[in-house]
């Protein structure tokens, strides 16, 4: 069910709140960030980055940091301030998007409702792999995963064809912990 909302979250966030065209566009080299008391000759990963590193130090809890973390935890309080915006308007219309989103929302956070029912839900879909005794129920149970929670072993999307981008293909791909993670 919540596989079903995700794109409707998407869709919703770009139809309800249009883009604003008079924000300013960063630049794409800001001098600001150099560290001019660097000679480049001597080292010019901190003659460019210097100041970037020193204004911006990798926050706690965090294994790395650079404008696309900050672009994401950015993009990651938007999105929030948005839906909290939604949550805290009891006026949506019935069947409108901003409503879907709101009860999305707050059945998400309903803790008691999920600690009440969460377990069971997982102990049946526990019990239907567990059920698994040959390679047909294997496929018919992957299946069923895939249809119903969650990408199983293999991830199946449609992409540009890579030989020819007038034509969107069908691909499939290994998905899930079939190695080690990396050390972050």
């Amino acid at each position: 069910m919540v596989k079903q909302f995700i794109p409707v979250l998407l869709l919703i966030t770009f139809r309800c709140f249009p883009q604003q065209t008079d924000t300013v566009l960063p630049k794409a080299i800001d001098l600001n960030n150099f560290d001019l008391s660097v000679k480049p000759s001597d080292d010019f990963y901190n003659h460019v980055n210097g100041n970037w590193l020193k204004n911006n130090p990798i926050p706690q809890g965090n294994s790395s940091w650079g404008s696309f973390e900050v672009l994401r935890h950015q993009n990651s309080e938007q999105i929030k301030a948005l839906i909290e915006e939604i949550v805290n308007v009891n006026s949506a219309s019935p069947g409108s998007e901003r409503q879907m989103i709101r009860d999305f929302y707050l059945a998400a956070m309903d803790s008691v409702n999920l600690e009440k029912h969460g377990e069971e839900t997982l102990l049946a879909l526990f019990a239907k792999i567990d059920s698994i005794k040959n390679t047909d129920q294997l496929a018919t149970v992957m299946g069923w995963l895939q249809l119903n929670f969650c990408n199983a072993a293999f991830r199946f999307y449609k992409n540009w064809d890579p030989k020819n981008s007038n034509h969107i293909i069908a691909f499939i791909d290994q998905y899930g912990g079939y190695a080690l993670p990396d050390r972050d």
